[in-house]
This record gives C-alpha cells, structure tokens and sequence, in this order.
C-alpha cells in the first residue's frame, strides 16, 4: 500500500547501455495536485504539492523507441514513449 516511486525503461530497439531497466525512486513529499487542484479545500488543510525531485538517467544507442514508465500502486502510473529516430 505504501510502494514507493519507481521508473522503468524499455526499449523497442534501441540498447539500453547505462542505468537500470528498473529503478527505485523513493517517497516523495506533497500530496494532490498542488494548492489549487481538486483537493485543496480537504479538511487537513491546503497541500503545498510535491517539494522533492526525483531524478533517473538512462544511456540509449541505436534507432527505435523508447518508453518511461514511472509511478507506483498508490498514485497510479504515467507514461511516454519516444521516437529516436
């Protein structure tokens, strides 16, 4: 219930030569979607969003696509796939 972030890196033909596929990003700070998202006016109080950053890096060559995927099973999952052409 309380997993903290990851992110992965698969590839579609690209090789993934630095960093691992799957990488642990810790808790971070904050809640909602900042003071003036949809959950702001909740009885704890107003939400000063996230205050921390976290950072992944991963080396690619060759040609094809790329997906991040980051997230974790208490705040859902987001996704982008790149065209490295």
């Amino acid at each position: 219930m309380n997993e903290p972030l990851w992110a992965d890196l698969a590839c579609e033909g690209p090789e993934r030569v630095g960093g691992a596929a799957h990488q642990a990003l810790g808790h971070l700070a904050g809640w909602g979607r900042g003071r003036h998202g949809p959950y702001s006016d909740l009885t704890a109080g107003p939400t000063r969003g996230s205050e921390n950053r976290a950072t992944v890096e991963w080396t690619v060559r060759g040609k094809g696509r790329v997906t991040v995927r980051a997230g974790s099973s208490r705040v859902g999952r987001v996704e982008t796939t790149v065209d490295l052409g």
